[in-house]
């Protein structure tokens, strides 16, 4: 690949991180949103490793414990509570998921995987008190990833913040869940700090909700997000849960649909696995029949 075509891989995955660009692309009609999204991941995945198919995004699970019980998540369900271990993921495993992703099959000059990484699930990352630690080496062995974080915010302070920042962050999302309290003081006060203004992004209170793929029920319908005709994002992510098991979507909140166990299997492998590489073609041509039955189920936002 030449140095050309390496520097526009760069600056295509700086660009598609950019708020103001992504907004515009949501201003699609429904009709066309599913496709161009389906044509800038290929265009990003031919840039980046000279192929098409590839993750624009991983998700790792560092901790499954979290201090809220919400209705509308799956952590806050009996069944959670019943089926997933509230553990930390050990560091021996994290650390070989993160040398996997560093042996990404780039092209010429690339430097491992170079697309979301958020350390973060079905867990609150202030909870996870080696999180800074993980930060860093992740931005050590990935430096064109970009890690970030989701965060309630309710116990983010300063000091713990910083922590994160110097150990290279990219960002970390702060999602309002008191609707009484949709700018909570603390973050207020966090945003006024000249190194967090870049870092933290405080959002917007949730309104609309989704049923996580059948994990959560109760949802009033007048709250609910459509059903999708084709599911095109999470074809281009994949999650790891904290005892190493890999699932195609963030809402397999009980890893009913594992495409691989990173304890004894090469991330890439998993990813080329002829079963998962169809599954996402069925997902992104909304073919329900050949995709598992959450799948069918599931009202979200994602396209």
């Amino acid at each position: 690949m030449s140095r050309l075509s390496v520097e526009a891989s760069r600056l295509y995955s700086k660009l598609r991180h950019e708020q103001s660009l992504v907004g515009l692309l949501y201003k699609l009609p429904d009709s066309l949103l599913p496709i161009a999204k389906w044509g800038l991941h290929e265009i990003s995945s031919y840039l980046s490793y000279g192929r098409g198919d590839m993750p624009q995004g991983v998700g790792i699970e560092t901790i499954s414990l979290c201090n809220r019980s919400c209705g509308y998540c799956p952590v806050g369900k009996k069944r959670f509570r019943e089926t997933r271990d509230h553990a930390s993921m050990d560091m021996k495993l994290y650390s070989k998921i993160i040398d996997d992703l560093a042996a990404a099959p780039r092209t010429k000059n690339g430097i491992g995987y170079n697309g979301n990484l958020f350390l973060v699930a079905f867990g609150e990352p202030v909870l996870d008190k080696q999180m800074a630690q993980r930060i860093k080496i992740a931005k050590d062995k990935l430096p064109e990833a970009r890690v970030g974080l989701f965060s309630n915010g309710d116990l983010l302070t300063e000091e713990i913040l910083n922590g994160w920042v110097d150990a290279g962050l990219d960002n970390v999302y702060v999602t309002p869940h008191d609707k009484d309290d949709p700018q909570p003081e603390h973050i207020l006060e966090l945003l006024k700090i000249e190194k967090f203004k870049k870092i933290l992004v405080l959002g917007q209170p949730i309104r609309f909700f989704s049923n996580r793929a059948g994990t959560v029920d109760g949802i009033p319908m007048d709250q609910a997000i459509r059903p999708l005709k084709r599911c095109i994002s999470n074809t281009y992510c994949t999650f790891i849960s904290t005892d190493g098991k890999m699932t195609m979507c963030a809402h397999d909140a009980y890893i009913q649909n594992p495409t691989g166990n990173l304890n004894d299997e090469n991330f890439w492998e998993i990813w080329d696995k002829k079963e998962n590489k169809n599954t996402r073609k069925a997902l992104r041509k909304g073919d329900w029949s050949k995709t598992p039955q959450m799948c069918e189920d599931c009202r979200t936002h994602f396209v």
